[in-house]
C-alpha cells in the first residue's frame, strides 16, 4: 500500500481500533507507533493516552518529545484521545480507582460514536488493560506482547492477570521467539510477528553527521538508550583491548542505576566518544557512518524474551553489526556475527571490521533480509487479522471503499 493513500478517510471507515498503551503520543517510537500508524490506512485508530497520576497533576509535568513527527500533528486517520485531569489514576479506594477507570473508557467509546463507527477493536499492549474488556464490550480484542513485563532479569512465572489476557483475547501478537515459546501455546489464536524497520529510511544514503567528523577511523558504536540492559563490563573491555578503535555511544541516558559508575569510568577512555540524544530522523545516518554496529546486552532472563529495533536498522543500513547472544538475535548468524561469550568480543569485532564486510554482495544480503521486516508488511499482516477476525472482507461494497492490497508474509524465525 503507498505510504501516501489518496484517500482521506481508512479503507474501513466504520472500525475504530481502541489503542491503550503505556505511553503518550509522541516521544520516541517504538513498534507500538509504527503499527498504529500504519494500521491508520485501514481503519481509525484513537491512541488513548494514559491517565496520569494523580500525583503528578500538580505542577503538570510536560513529556519531553523525541520522534519522527510532531506530537500534536498524528498522522491522518490517528485520534490522540488526551485524558482529562478529571480522571486521573489512583489506586485507593479500590471504588474511585474502578469509578475513574471507568470514566475514561467511556470517554474512549464516545470518541468512537463521534467518528461514526460501527466496529470498535480493542487493541491493548498491556495486561493490566483487561478491564477495558468487559467496559468497552469490543467486537475484537487484541493483545500484543512486545516485552516481558516483568523487567526483571531472574525468571518469572507468567501472572496470573497476563494469562487471563491472553486467554480472554481474540488475537494475540507476540513479537521475539523467546516470548513466544513462553507465552505462544496459552491461545491458539497466536501469532508471531517480529519488530520491523522503516527500511527506506535506513537503507537510502545519508551525508556523515557532524558529530561523527572528528572522531577517527574505524568507529564502531551502539545507537539507543543508554540502559542496565547493556553489558558495560564488555564495553568496557572492548575500549581497553581495541585502543585504536574508537568506541562511540549515540543515545539518551536511561535508568541505570549501578551501572552509572562504569559508564562514567567507561566515558573517561581516549577512545570512547560519548554522543548524546539525536532526532529519530538522524539515527540511520549515525548507523551508516559506522564501521560496525554494536548490541552488546547482557545475557540474562529479561533479554532472552527482547527483540531490539536495532537489528533490522543496523542490517537495513548495511553496516556490519555485532550482537550478544541473546534468542532473538541468534538465528541472524548469516548476516550479523554473534559474540557468543564475553571472550569473544574483541575478536568478533575485528571481524567485523574486515574490508570484506563492506563488500557489495555482503551490504546488499543484510539490506534483503531487512527489507523483510519492514514495517509495511509486518503491519500489513496485522491487519489481514483484524478483517478476517470482523469479516470485513464482505463490507467494501457497502461502504464503496476498495481494499488496501492483501499483506505480503512476513519470514518467520
Amino acid at each position: 500500500m503507498s505510504d501516501n493513500p489518496s484517500r482521506s478517510d481508512p479503507a474501513y471507515a466504520n472500525v475504530a481500533v481502541v489503542a491503550t498503551v503505556p505511553e503518550p503520543w509522541g516521544g520516541m517510537w517504538l513498534s507500538r507507533q509504527q503499527i498504529l500508524t500504519r494500521l491508520a490506512r485501514w481503519f481509525h485508530v484513537i491512541w488513548v493516552n494514559p491517565a496520569e497520576e494523580w500525583r503528578r497533576l500538580w505542577p503538570r509535568r510536560e513529556n519531553r518529545v523525541i520522534g519522527l513527527r510532531d506530537p500534536a500533528s498524528p498522522p491522518a486517520n490517528l485520534h490522540v484521545e488526551r485524558q482529562s485531569r478529571l480522571h486521573p489514576r489512583v489506586y485507593q479506594p479500590s471504588w474511585l480507582a474502578d469509578r475513574l477507570r471507568n470514566a475514561r473508557i467511556d470517554r474512549a467509546a464516545r470518541h468512537v460514536n463521534r467518528l461514526g463507527c460501527t466496529k470498535t477493536v480493542l487493541y491493548t499492549w498491556r495486561p493490566e488493560h483487561i478491564q477495558w474488556v468487559d467496559r468497552l464490550k469490543p467486537d475484537a480484542t487484541c493483545y500484543h506482547i512486545a516485552d516481558e513485563y516483568s523487567f526483571s532479569a531472574v525468571e518469572h512465572p507468567i501472572p496470573a492477570l497476563e494469562r487471563d489476557m491472553i486467554e480472554r483475547a481474540d488475537d494475540v501478537f507476540i513479537h521475539s521467539p523467546g516470548l513466544m515459546e513462553k507465552k505462544g501455546r496459552i491461545n491458539p489464536n497466536t501469532m508471531f510477528v517480529t519488530n520491523g524497520v522503516d527500511y527506506e529510511r535506513f537503507a537510502d544514503p545519508c551525508p556523515e553527521p557532524r558529530e561523527l567528523r572528528s572522531i577517527p577511523h574505524p568507529r564502531v558504536g551502539y545507537v539507543g538508550r543508554m540502559k542496565t540492559q547493556i553489558d558495560w563490563d564488555v564495553l568496557g573491555r572492548l575500549a581497553e583491548e581495541l585502543p585504536d578503535v574508537s568506541l562511540v555511544l549515540v543515545g539518551p541516558v536511561g535508568y541505570l542505576g549501578d551501572d552509572a559508575g562504569a559508564m562514567r569510568q567507561l566515558a573517561s577512555r581516549a577512545n570512547v566518544y560519548v554522543i548524546g540524544a539525536q532526532p529519530a530522523h538522524a539515527v540511520p545516518a549515525f548507523m551508516q557512518h559506522l564501521d560496525a554496529g554494536l548490541m552488546p546486552y547482557r545475557v540474562n532472563d529479561y533479554t532472552k524474551y527482547i527483540y531490539p529495533l536495532k537489528l533490522h536498522e543496523f542490517l537495513a543500513s548495511g553496516t556490519p553489526v555485532v550482537c550478544a547472544p541473546i534468542r532473538s538475535l541468534i538465528d541472524f548468524r548469516g548476516v550479523a556475527i554473534v559474540a557468543d561469550d564475553r571472550s569473544a568480543w574483541a575478536q568478533s569485532v575485528s571481524m567485523a571490521l574486515d574490508p570484506l564486510q563492506r563488500e557489495d554482495d555482503r551490504v546488499a544480503a543484510r539490506q534483503s533480509v531487512a527489507r523483510e521486516f519492514d514495517w509495511n508488511r509486518i503491519t500489513e499482516k496485522i491487519a489481514e487479522r483484524i478483517i478476517r477476525r470482523l469479516a470485513l472482507d464482505t463490507e467494501h461494497q457497502r461502504f464503496g471503499v476498495a481494499a488496501p492490497p492483501g499483506p505480503h508474509e512476513v519470514r518467520s524465525l
